[in-house]
């Protein structure tokens, strides 16, 4: 947190979140992250850190969730859901409830299967996940080309 707080200052839109209770399961930050956010917004992206994304797969994912005013968007290559997963600000309070016992963000969208927007995409960088150096280096090479 003290080496990342910096860099988000950079940006005037952007605000680091300290999630005090990191310890207890990743699905505390995504409520602390979602307490955070100001009443205006209108969707969010989760995004978790070990699975990085360029800039046309968010752009692409906004795109396809305000023009189909779904609940939920979600990337898919070949029939593979991926990430970042896109909510509505309508779940909100679902997604502030969110806990690692209950699946997380992934109950909040097998809830909402119904409302759920699929945006094909043609590239599986949407289901790259750094778990692994090796992954790791893969996709810093992928993602070091791009613009």
């Amino acid at each position: 947190a003290d080496r990342l707080e910096p860099w988000a200052r950079r940006f005037p839109r952007a605000r680091a979140v300290r999630n005090s209770d990191w310890e207890t399961g990743k699905a505390t930050s995504v409520v602390a992250g979602v307490r955070a956010l100001p009443t205006s917004v209108q969707a969010v992206f989760v995004v978790a850190v070990d699975q990085p994304r360029p800039r046309e797969v968010l752009r692409a994912l906004l795109r396809r969730h305000q023009e189909s005013g779904a609940l939920v968007t979600v990337p898919v290559y070949r029939g593979r859901r991926g990430h970042p997963v896109m909510f509505s600000a309508a779940l909100l309070g679902e997604l502030e409830q969110v806990r690692d016992e209950s699946l997380g963000i992934r109950a909040v969208v097998e809830r909402h299967r119904d409302e759920t927007v699929e945006l094909l995409w043609d590239d599986d960088i949407v289901l790259l996940d750094l778990n692994t150096p090796e992954v790791y280096q893969e996709a810093w090479r992928r993602l070091s080309r791009r613009p």
